[in-house]
């Protein structure tokens, strides 16, 4: 519980750091850890690798922002993760191989973003996905 109050707290400063502040960010008990619909809220910034070490989290909407850089290796840690939209940042980079870890994944938006490579040999593991 310690662990997880001390992400909490790091995720909580991080959006705080950011250009708004967002009250909207839900996190709910250790066993539903869901930080979610925070789309188009002029968050600026890079993702940390602090977001990805939440231990329930499923559901993670950070669309429609001004969010730059890569996504980070650890989102691969994530395991119950089911829903991730990225979509319309200004991400950039090759997308990690580690999202082939994100078994449960059944959502996965990362249109208009500016990735470059080819995508990750690993995405063919997600038998879940339905959306892409």
């Amino acid at each position: 519980m310690v662990a997880y109050r001390t992400l909490l707290g790091h995720c909580n400063a991080y959006l705080n750091s950011l250009d708004k502040c967002y009250a909207n960010c839900e996190l709910s008990s250790p066993n539903e850890g869901n930080l979610r619909y925070l789309g188009s809220q002029g968050l600026a910034g890079t993702l940390p690798s602090q977001l990805f070490k939440l231990p329930y989290l499923d559901t993670l909407y950070l669309f429609g922002n001004r969010l730059t850089g890569s996504i980070p290796e650890e989102i691969g840690n994530i395991t119950t993760l089911k829903r991730l939209h990225l979509g319309s940042n200004q991400l950039s980079g090759s997308l990690p191989s580690t999202l082939g870890n994100l078994s449960k994944l059944r959502m996965l938006g990362l249109s208009s973003n500016n990735f470059t490579g080819e995508l990750p040999v690993s995405l063919g593991m997600l038998t879940n996905l339905t959306y892409l």
